[in-house]
């Protein structure tokens, strides 16, 4: 008889990992030349956003004339567990200067995102691009990534990954925009 090992990741969660591997990569393969470049406007968009009483569509444009840190994430990427606490504390110190952070998932499954904002809550909006059309537009290659848009709307910054040794460039860069 063949035993499961409750430590080992299921079938269907092995499947579901790879499923969502692959489509993301077809979907950024597919729209490469539609990516989003510094000081160019950021695309605009509308996505629902899941850690909110209403689910109504958040749009890019409801942050207008604000600084945007706006971070693709997902709960299977190591790198997001430990920029979470990171952007939760940008939030709180930099809300009231006109900055917010908003961060999309690119999940499939809506338990895994939850299960993740469970273990790292935060305040901000969390958005979900389930379908990954907003993941293409802005050209996301991997997670996370962040872009940080000024207050006209235009890209002023990327970063792909995160590591701890980040943070002060980060935070020097959103100082910058916020003193333009």
């Amino acid at each position: 008889m063949l035993h499961s090992n409750p430590r080992l990741p299921s079938h269907s969660v092995m499947r579901t990992s790879l499923t969502t591997s692959l489509l993301l990569i077809a979907v950024l393969c597919s729209h490469a030349a539609q990516s989003a470049d510094l000081h160019q406007s950021a695309p605009r968009f509308s996505l629902p956003q899941v850690n909110a009483t209403q689910s109504r569509p958040v749009k890019l444009s409801q942050y207008a004339g604000q600084v945007i840190y706006l971070d693709f994430w997902a709960s299977w990427c190591p790198p997001c567990r430990q920029s979470f606490p990171f952007m939760q504390s940008l939030q709180t110190r930099f809300a009231e200067q006109g900055f917010t952070v908003i961060a999309v998932s690119v999940d499939q499954e809506e338990d895994e995102l939850q299960d993740f904002l469970e273990q790292y809550p935060v305040d901000f909006p969390i958005l979900w691009d389930r379908s990954h059309q907003i993941v293409a537009q802005y050209g996301i290659a991997g997670m996370p990534t962040s872009l940080l848009i000024d207050r006209n709307g235009t890209i002023q910054r990327t970063h792909q990954g995160f590591r701890k040794s980040d943070q002060i460039q980060i935070t020097r860069w959103i100082e910058q925009v916020l003193q333009q």
